[in-house]
Order: C-alpha cells, then sequence, then structure tokens
C-alpha cells in the first residue's frame, strides 16, 4: 500500500512540472501565431472565492473574429488565466476592453477556434510554484518509498 501511496506523490509531482513546460511552450508557439481583427462582444467581471474566503476577480472577455469568412467567438484571453485581488485592479484591467473596440486575435493556424487576445507566456510564480510542488510531491514519494523499502513495509 505504501508503494501505491508513493506512486500517486511521484505522479502527481510529475503532473506539476509538466503543466508548466506545456503552457511555456505553448506560449512560445503562440509566439508566431497569425493575427486577425476582433471585436469585443462583453466584458465583465467575475469573482471567486477559496475555501479561506480569499476573493479573487477575474476578467471574463468575449470577443469575435472571423477567419476565411468564417465566424469565432472565444473568452480566451490568454495562454495562462490572471486572477486580481482587488475588484479595483480588475476593473481597471477591465477598461481596456471596452464593448464594441477592436483588438487583435492571434489564432492557432491548425485550430482556429484556439485564439487569444494577449500574448503572454504563463508568469514566471505561477511556473515557481507548480515546480516547486512538482518536487516536493516528488521527494516525498521518495521519501515514502525509501521508508517502507529499508523497513521492509512493501512486502507485507
Amino acid at each position: 500500500m505504501a508503494g501505491l501511496f508513493a506512486l500517486v506523490f511521484v505522479g502527481g509531482g510529475c503532473f506539476c512540472i509538466l503543466i508548466p513546460i506545456y503552457l511555456f511552450f505553448k506560449g512560445r508557439l503562440s509566439e508566431t501565431w497569425p493575427s486577425t481583427s476582433g471585436q469585443i462582444v462583453s466584458a465583465e467581471i467575475k469573482e471567486s472565492s477559496s475555501p479561506d474566503d480569499e476573493r479573487q476577480f477575474f476578467l471574463r472577455v468575449t470577443y469575435a473574429y472571423r477567419i476565411n469568412g468564417t465566424a469565432y467567438t472565444s473568452s480566451k484571453m490568454s495562454m495562462a488565466a490572471r486572477s486580481y485581488y482587488s475588484w479595483q485592479e480588475a476593473a481597471n484591467a477591465l477598461r481596456r476592453y471596452p464593448i464594441r473596440s477592436y483588438v487583435t486575435v492571434w489564432f492557432n493556424p491548425y485550430d482556429f477556434t484556439d485564439a487569444l487576445i494577449e500574448r503572454n507566456r504563463m508568469p514566471g510564480r505561477a511556473i515557481l510554484v507548480l515546480l516547486f510542488m512538482g518536487l516536493m510531491f516528488i521527494g516525498m514519494g521518495v521519501l515514502v518509498y525509501s521508508a517502507c523499502g529499508l523497513s521492509g513495509c512493501l512486502g507485507k
């Protein structure tokens, strides 16, 4: 049972490490995507609360764009969602997206539904947190496995 516990921790750690690596490279790849003009359809601030009652605010900006005569809509702003810790900070960011204003839309040339209006990579702090968590999980899994292996609890 301890071996399974260790395996779950190592697997979770690998997952935590692979997420920022994937988003980093996808962010780099999006820098080569072609662009088109789009128009803001709606823009609002959404609020979420964490279990410890920490409030966070997110922008929900929906935009419409056309590629080869076909209309698309999306609410994906960037590769990594950005949160704000005050309503005022979110409101200031939302001012950049007035309804019916025009924006540049970068789109994946292989999947036109995959589009962005902000080309930025995953924030450095988020990458470091996920990498640190991944290493911690892997370390815990290795410690549990080696402790049980030394005491002989894997065979029982």
